[in-house]
């Protein structure tokens, strides 16, 4: 299964260097001792439509804890409703493990408009330079 999911959730990720194998081996090690959660969203037929990863990010300034979105591929195209769907469950998932909020990198502007419609911040910019 492995060997089918990582492709999915790398085309996902920001430019990011995970094509090597130390890289894939670390991202496997960080989903089976729980530090990258693995979200898997199916349709009424029980077919895998989405995966989503994400991992509890901590800020060691104000000592806040925040739940990254690492990663969400679409298998197919994915409606608004189903996109507002995860994010509520995702909310309340983060509830549960005392996050103050959802952090996400998107280049997926659908996701950053329903998030806006959703009371979130989208205007802010990642930017990212390679040295």
């Amino acid at each position: 299964m492995w060997e089918d999911l990582f492709p999915t959730i790398v085309s996902a990720l920001p430019n990011v260097n995970v094509n090597d194998a130390f890289a894939k081996s670390a991202m496997q090690q960080a989903i089976v001792k729980g530090i990258l959660t693995c979200w898997l969203a199916t349709g009424d037929d029980d077919k895998v439509f989405a995966v989503m990863t994400t991992t509890v990010s901590l800020d060691f300034v104000t000592g806040g804890r925040n739940m990254l979105i690492y990663s969400i591929t679409g298998l197919r195209e994915i409606s608004d409703e189903e996109y507002i769907d995860g994010i509520k469950t995702l909310k309340e998932h983060c509830l549960l493990s005392k996050c103050q909020q959802i952090i996400a990198y998107t280049k997926i502007s659908k996701v950053a408009k329903i998030f806006k419609e959703m009371g979130g911040d989208a205007e802010t910019v990642f930017l990212q330079m390679e040295v």
